[in-house]
């Protein structure tokens, strides 16, 4: 759906009855805001001046016809796509548009679905190619709001790319599938990923696990007062809360069969039915959801609807497991050893060499939550100012478990740009400047480098110069 700040649709169309009937049903279906033509001279100076996401042109103009001001559009606004509307003895025109580069076309008179379906397929094509040209634009060059990702602890390659590609999906309207094993994070990008967007609502939050199907429907969707025995109050639901904000789902592949189609019909129409109520509502709300299964069995349809599937994922993210990123394993320790120590207000202990070099060799299968709670639970046991092995069970006897090396992740990033050695080393060190607050001598020190080589590479680099 869009935004009245949002670039708007241009209707194009000389009949007045047909215009307003456009205006109200695309206004009814949440689309704002709309633009009203009834000439085509007024089109390209009309561009000129104000943004436009979509045209619906009629053929038929007075003056300059439909046919010949469409090649002047596509040449002048090759981003914009357009719909054309024509008569039933058009139909040859019309698809002879097609091959010069329209959109799709609408025959008259025009029915109130087709209609919407043809908006609705032109604009998520448009954003998910302005998405497209967002992470191309993106390819090398330093994030452009990292204090958004302040909350994230990293110095992988691999998650610096998904930053990249975050910032490019973020400003699009259309879903996020985020997926990972658990504890990997999966919120926290959503969060962040809703930080990004700048949308005006909040963040509200479903986790689907463990719930029935009457639960999760009333949770999202909410009820009338009076529509069960119990329902002694109305209750809106998490969709309306998320109006104009951030709607995420996690465990997704957990959702039962029958919200699997009331999700679905949401996600394409854009409304909802209330349990209890005879009109459907509307919301705006961006849905991102999660999931730790694997996306391509989920495509199989088993026991997830493969159109919602495709309809939940246009845009994707995957995050590695922790012993793929094993060079986070020391920062995630410091942080989650100084959380643990002043919540339970206890000095900070030391963290021993071997305890590291013990915990980049342990598999970690709950990933960053268990990496979290061991810290946490040493810290409360061991009285020592130093954690070593010894402290931790899991360590204890056990032969490290080694993960082979470069085995792939199995479900690969998708359309996520490999950083080069430069890039990465450009990450890195605006990752420490910015952590210690451009503090050089601190973050030579994070770096395992001496002040001396930092200050070379701010100098010899540009891109890094402008990190500081």
């Amino acid at each position: 759906m869009m935004h009245r700040d949002s670039p708007g649709i241009l209707i194009v169309e000389d009949e007045p009855h047909s215009r307003n009937a456009y205006r109200i049903i695309l206004r009814q279906a949440g689309f704002d805001p709309i633009h009203l033509l009834d000439n085509g001279e007024e089109v390209l100076p009309f561009l000129e001046t104000r943004q436009v996401a979509c045209i619906l042109l009629d053929l038929n103009l007075p003056g300059e016809s439909g046919e010949t001001l469409l090649p002047q559009i596509l040449a002048n606004y090759p981003h914009i796509p357009v719909v054309i509307l024509t008569g039933a003895s058009f139909v040859e025109t019309a698809v002879r548009c097609m091959k010069q580069g329209a959109f799709d076309f609408i025959t008259k008179p025009v029915e109130k679905e087709r209609l919407l379906v043809g908006i609705r397929k032109a604009l998520e094509v448009r954003d998910l190619a302005e998405t497209t040209r967002r992470i191309h634009s993106g390819l090398g060059k330093q994030l452009k709001q990292p204090e958004a990702f302040a909350p994230i602890h990293t110095a992988s390659p691999a998650m610096f790319s998904i930053f990249h590609y975050m910032e490019a999906v973020a400003p699009s309207s259309l879903p996020v599938l985020i997926t990972g094993e658990t504890g990997s994070g999966k919120e926290l990008i959503a969060r962040t990923l809703h930080r990004l967007s700048g949308r005006k609502g909040q963040f509200v939050a479903l986790n689907i696990a463990g719930l029935d199907e009457t639960l999760i429907s009333d949770s999202l969707f909410g009820h009338q007062k009076g529509a069960f025995t119990h329902a002694a109050l109305q209750r809106d639901g998490m969709v309306a809360q998320a109006a104009e904000g951030t709607l995420f789902l996690d465990e997704i592949g957990e959702m039962p069969l029958q919200t699997q189609i009331k999700l679905l019909r949401f996600l394409q129409e854009g409304d909802y039915l209330p349990l209890g109520a005879d009109r459907p509502r509307r919301s705006t709300a961006r849905i991102l959801t999660a999931t730790n299964r694997n996306p391509e069995e989920m495509k199989e349809g088993k026991h997830f609807r493969k159109d919602l599937f495709f309809r939940i994922a246009p845009h994707a993210i995957h995050l590695p497991p922790l012993r793929e990123r094993k060079c986070d394993i020391p920062l995630l320790m410091d942080l989650f050893v100084k959380q643990a120590a002043k919540l339970l207000q206890r000095k900070i202990p030391e963290i021993s060499e071997s305890l590291v070099t013990a915990f980049q060799s342990y598999s970690f299968p709950g990933n960053i939550r268990e990496l979290q709670g061991l810290l946490h639970d040493a810290v409360s046991r061991c009285d020592d100012d130093l954690l070593a092995p010894s402290c931790f069970s899991v360590l204890k006897g056990k032969p490290p478990i080694e993960p082979a090396e470069g085995n792939p992740s199995p479900h690969p990033l998708p359309m996520v740009p490999f950083p080069t050695l430069a890039m990465a080393e450009n990450n890195l060190i605006c990752l420490a400047l910015h952590q210690e607050k451009g503090n050089q001598t601190r973050a030579a020190k994070l770096l395992g480098i001496s002040r001396q080589t930092l200050n070379r590479k701010l100098r010899d680099n540009p891109q890094v110069r402008t990190c500081k």
